[in-house]
């Protein structure tokens, strides 16, 4: 019969994937996810503070733009109504025939008394038709060097303006200078209220005498029979208002200008930004106003040509507007809002306010979260280490315990520990350790007794072998187990038996 047997296919265990994980100390495991949260934690924290700080310069902004911009408007309009009601009150004398505009000297004292009461004009008076003027005040009131005057033109048709300096009384005193050939009917600001036919406002000239920006107030005053008979004037003058602004604190280097649609200053609160510069024309030296975009500071320059860049003409501004915009790699904010009266004022507020200005001491808070998030990051490791070593060192006893039992070494007790779950870990180790040694004791007991039973039959063994064979045979098998085959031609047995 031939038999065949069925190769069995052995697989080797090098050929299948052993997959490889990878090892981690305990330590490790411990420590490491808790550093991975505290670093994500002070990084989300920086980052919130960072983007926090960001919206809360934004509301800053705009609150310090509103409250800026609301505090000039009321602060000029302030300004403004006063000359408009001067006239009014003025016109409300002329009805009631305190003073007349054909008896122009008697009205110095009463006009005197009127600049002495309202701060806020430098100069007020009035003109009638035959080209007779007066005017009692000053042209710049806040020169610390100006004294008030009178200049008065009594010729009827036109003459020469005299100045005349004011006594305690309001009276001319010493004439102190005279303008030839002065027409009052050809100023700006006696053709502009015949021409609106209601209280107005001239345009902002420059007085050549005393450079400074100024604007009148003009209202008309007709006769009976409806014809012009003269106009009512108060002088306002800009310095005020720059004045006003140049006390105003918009962050550490914010601005706030006033211009004019056609893009001319009014007022600033730049001390050393000029209104109005001195050209040559024809050989003849001019005033002219200085243009927002011809300013020398350069953030009031860059705002102005960023608004340009936003409306054609400045005058398509008839809302409040809020901007931001860069400037040198830095951000800046910007609100412009128009100021209007019911006489024709027509002026734009501009606030502009660098970030950085806010963001000096968002910065500043922001860099001391992160040091403070770096500095719990510095002392939460060290903590994380030295915990995680407390927690794995009693841990680590266990293990060396472990495999001293492995050797042999089976007297191995674990140190209790003040944490529950790995106190109670060496307690279930050193009862299992005492049960082990236990164990190995009553084992080697059993196989002491066992090897005395075995010693004394193997003592039987001997004796009973002595009793049987010859002393040479029997030492024979005790030495080397086995023992030549002999005949004997005969033997004697000694012993007991039963049969």
């Amino acid at each position: 019969m031939v038999s065949s047997e069925i190769p069995l296919t052995q697989v080797s265990s090098q050929s299948l994937p052993v997959p490889v994980r990878r090892k981690f100390r305990l330590r490790t495991t411990l420590v490491l996810p808790f550093l991975v949260e505290l670093v994500t934690a002070v990084g989300l924290v920086g980052w919130l503070s960072f983007q926090s700080g960001q919206e809360a310069v934004r509301d800053l902004a705009n609150q310090l733009r509103n409250e800026v911009t609301a505090r000039v408007s009321d602060r000029v309009r302030s300004y403004v109504e006063t000359p408009q009601l001067v006239n009014q009150v003025n016109r409300d004398a002329i009805e009631l025939g305190i003073i007349d505009l054909q008896k122009i000297a008697e009205a110095r004292t009463y006009f005197w008394r009127q600049t002495i009461t309202y701060k806020n004009i430098g100069y007020v008076g009035f003109a009638n038709q035959q080209g007779q003027y007066l005017r009692v005040g000053w042209i710049n009131r806040l020169s610390t060097t100006e004294t008030p005057q009178i200049a008065e033109q009594l010729v009827p048709g036109g003459g020469n303006l005299n100045y005349y300096e004011i006594d305690e009384k309001g009276q001319r005193a010493k004439l102190a200078k005279s303008v030839p050939n002065y027409d009052v009917r050809k100023r700006p600001f006696y053709e502009v209220a015949f021409k609106a036919g209601k209280p107005t406002w001239s345009k902002i000239y420059l007085n050549f005498g005393n450079p400074l920006l100024q604007i009148n107030a003009s209202l008309p005053i007709y006769d009976r029979n409806g014809q012009p008979a003269g106009i009512l004037t108060s002088q306002f003058g800009t310095d005020q208002i720059r004045g006003f602004l140049q006390t105003l604190k918009i962050g550490k280097t914010g601005q706030v200008f006033i211009v004019e649609p056609s893009g001319e200053l009014v007022a600033t609160s730049l001390k050393d930004q000029p209104l109005w510069v001195e050209q040559s024309q024809k050989a003849k030296k001019e005033l002219q106003r200085v243009h927002a975009l011809q300013s020398n500071n350069q953030l009031l320059r860059s705002s102005a040509e960023f608004l340009y860049g936003q409306f054609d003409q400045l005058s398509n501004i008839q809302r409040d507007h809020q901007f931001e915009f860069w400037l040198n790699n830095e951000r800046q904010f910007l609100q412009i809002s128009p100021f209007k009266d019911a006489y024709g004022l027509n002026w734009l507020i501009v606030v502009v306010v660098p970030e950085s200005d806010f963001m000096a001491k968002i910065n500043e808070n922001t860099r001391n979260t992160i040091a403070l998030c770096f500095l719990a990051l510095l002392v939460s490791v060290p903590i994380g280490i030295l915990t995680a070593r407390w927690i794995t060192q009693p841990i680590c006893r266990i293990a060396q315990a472990s495999g001293e039992m492995a050797k042999g070494n089976l007297e191995q007790t674990v140190a209790s520990s003040p944490i529950i779950e790995v106190d109670r870990l060496a307690d279930a180790f050193n009862s299992m350790a005492t049960q082990l040694q236990q164990s190995f004791e009553e084992l080697e007991q059993r196989v002491e007794r066992r090897t005395a039973e075995l010693r004394k039959e193997k003592e039987r063994s001997e004796l009973l072998l002595l009793n049987i064979l010859p002393s040479r045979v029997a030492d024979q098998l005790k030495d080397s187990n086995e023992s030549p085959a002999e005949q004997f031609e005969e033997a004697t047995i000694l012993g007991r038996t039963s049969i």
